[in-house]
């Protein structure tokens, strides 16, 4: 499945590629990334980072990804975009228009809600490129995991990230209610499999070589952190824990 993985990856690279050269007013990033699937057909997850409809998303065929990509971009260039809001029923409408009858489901869990706003929000936020000790901050992908098999209790990884200079980072997202999980554990589990000497470095490097919209060119150096909460200040930052709020 790994190796699958990867091979989705390059494809939806290259799709994503070609939309690029064609679509000089690319709009979709904005709200929208692509993650790819170890699925031999529906291979693409198209994300949501808007507020009414964080990380949700749609997967789809390779074959459909192309025309859901000029469907969401087209529809951001005719509508007034302020304050955020995503006219969701013409970009359903638009969809639908090119026979893709999967929709962008409301509402989600408070840690999407966290993940989608770091996700638009990190490479602006000061403060926390400050707690890390890094000049630039630039996302990659969320919700990255590489297993074999069906096996559930893979290393999902929420969000990957990095400084263009060689440090990759690692994201684990917790709310403040939550008490059961223990964030600093998965870090560190996340570090130990996918950083350097880890049992799937390799395979890791070479998916995010080729992830689309937001390959990583150079890896240096790993880190990881346990995130509880999101906002534009750092009110507690001790080893990997951060206490983020407005």
């Amino acid at each position: 499945m790994i190796d699958q993985l990867i091979k989705n990856a390059e494809e939806i690279k290259k799709t994503w590629e070609n939309f690029v050269d064609e679509n000089p007013r690319q709009l979709f990033g904005k709200w929208f990334h692509l993650r790819p699937v170890s699925d031999k057909s529906r291979i693409v997850t198209i994300v949501s980072t808007h507020d009414s409809r964080p990380m949700n998303g749609i997967r789809m065929a390779k074959t459909k990804l192309k025309d859901a990509l000029h469907a969401i971009n087209d529809t951001l260039a005719k509508q007034q975009i302020e304050e955020g809001i995503v006219f969701w029923d013409k970009i359903t409408s638009a969809l639908a228009a090119k026979g893709i009858e999967e929709t962008f489901e409301k509402g989600g869990k408070p840690e999407y809600i966290i993940q989608a706003r770091m996700i638009n929000e990190m490479s602006d936020n000061s403060m926390l490129k400050e707690a890390l000790g890094v000049n630039n901050l630039r996302f990659a992908a969320s919700e990255v995991v590489l297993q074999e098999g069906t096996t559930k209790g893979g290393l999902k990884i929420d969000i990957v990230a990095h400084d263009g200079a060689g440090k990759t980072c690692f994201f684990e997202l917790k709310s403040e209610d939550n008490k059961a999980d223990s964030p600093l554990n998965e870090v560190a589990a996340y570090i130990q499999t996918y950083g350097k000497g880890g049992s799937k470095n390799k395979s890791f490097e070479e998916l995010m070589k080729n992830y689309p919209m937001y390959p990583i060119g150079s890896f240096e150096e790993y880190v990881g952190y346990a995130v509880i909460g999101y906002g534009d200040k750092v009110v507690r930052h001790n080893g990997q824990y951060m206490k983020l709020t407005d």
